[in-house]
């Protein structure tokens, strides 16, 4: 579990990737609040060179404020969908758009806190769930423990 922690520190404390380019935030753009996260043509590759997609023509809507699971069977894109909607790729072809802007003017660091994902390899340490759930909080928050937990 030390070894695990270590890690998780150690990723913690790099530097965000941020664009200047992407300014858009909280406070820049009001809010995300009312407006649907929507996918639109999607299409990816891994390798640019490959003649095959690994997703292909997505098009999604997720409504704002809504917990939207994405399931399928292994190896259908689960994973690249979640990190595309996170910023940690871009696509090749099609648009993420929040409300009417596109995911590539928001500052990724704020879009990131604004979501939340939950990825195949979850790990548990052996501590409360509260700490479990605010690994990287000195200071943890209780009601956004409490609010995490029930959703």
């Amino acid at each position: 579990v030390s070894i695990s922690l270590d890690r998780m520190n150690e990723i913690h404390t790099e530097t965000n990737e941020e664009n200047v380019e992407r300014t858009r935030t909280a406070y820049t753009h009001k809010t995300t609040e009312g407006h649907s996260l929507t996918i639109k043509d999607l299409s990816f590759k891994y390798d640019i060179y490959s003649p095959k997609d690994i997703l292909s023509d997505i098009n999604l809507s997720i409504p704002n404020g809504k917990v939207t699971a994405i399931v399928g069977a292994s190896g259908s894109g689960k994973t690249t969908l979640v990190k595309l909607l996170l910023g940690f790729y871009e696509p090749q072809n099609g648009n993420i758009e929040i409300g009417n802007a596109n995911l590539s003017e928001y500052n990724l660091g704020w879009w990131r806190s604004q979501c939340g994902a939950v990825m195949q390899e979850g790990y548990l340490f052996s501590d409360t769930i509260a700490r479990n759930i605010a690994i990287s909080d000195d200071e943890p928050d209780i009601e956004r423990i409490r609010h995490a937990a029930r959703v």
